[in-house]
């Protein structure tokens, strides 16, 4: 049963051929068990967090991360805040 069920995905173009590997078709959640058991236990959606979230949630560790970079690549960094930065 199991092969004609691969069979019947890969005549769909949902399996490469070669190696038996799924194809993506859409992107995936890094962490999906977590993301379906909040689906299913709170009855929500899959909400995508988006692209810059953990540089909001973390600024610091962004703006630490970015600094070490630059130095790696032989760069000398001091940096000051803006009067938004401290005002806000």
């Amino acid at each position: 049963m199991l092969a004609s069920l691969r069979e019947d995905v890969a005549d769909r173009g949902g399996l490469d051929r070669t190696c038996s590997a799924p194809t993506a078709t859409a992107p995936a959640p890094s962490e999906p068990l977590p993301a379906i058991w909040n689906m299913i236990t709170k009855g929500v959606f899959y909400e995508d967090l988006g692209g810059d979230f953990h540089p909001r949630r973390n600024p610091d560790k962004t703006k630490q991360r970015a600094l070490d970079q630059l130095k790696q690549m032989g760069y000398e960094v001091t940096l000051s805040p803006t009067q938004s930065a401290v005002a806000g």
